[in-house]
């Protein structure tokens, strides 16, 4: 049996609070300190001789999780581990298709995405995904996704405001 985390690359807020601690009131988000959290847990999951780190990926998020380069932070843990497998789980490369329309019914923060957010280069992602596979010797799973709009792209995990 194989032991992995999936790990949401959790904000941390000043108070220590996170956003679904029913203490939490608000607060000054602290990127620093939620790097060093979260690189801590990664040093634990090795070391207890875990199997697997999988990496989701959030865009502008302030809710939750601060992952929205997940290739970017698989290669910095690539290179900080020696033996855990990272995989992305998911990586998002695509936010709008070609002469893809908007709903009528779209936002005004989901228009405003659409509109100034394009396709990643798939070269540049097929090298980015190459560089992170030899500096883990192997180690890095890639699993991408469909691409995303609405709240993930808009900062906000207000799903009855996501209409598609």
């Amino acid at each position: 049996m194989d032991f992995g985390l999936f790990d949401t690359w959790n904000a941390v807020y000043a108070g220590d609070k996170v956003p679904w601690d029913p203490a939490y009131a608000g607060g000054e988000m602290l990127e620093s300190e939620a790097y060093d959290k979260n690189f801590e847990i990664v040093d634990l999951v090795e070391s207890a001789g875990w199997d697997y780190i999988w990496l989701g990926g959030s865009h502008f998020s302030t809710q939750a999780s601060m992952d929205p380069q997940v290739l970017m932070l698989s290669a910095v843990i690539a290179a900080r581990t020696k033996n855990i497998k990272i995989g992305s789980s998911i990586h998002r490369p695509l936010m709008k298709l070609a002469a893809e329309e908007l709903p009528e019914r779209a936002l005004p923060h989901e228009r405003y995405a659409f509109d100034n957010l394009m396709l990643d280069d798939p070269f540049q992602t097929a090298e980015q995904i190459s560089i992170i596979d030899q500096v883990s010797k192997g180690r890095f799973i890639y699993g991408a996704g469909a691409r995303s709009r609405g709240p993930t792209i808009a900062g906000t995990i207000s799903m009855s405001s996501w209409m598609l």
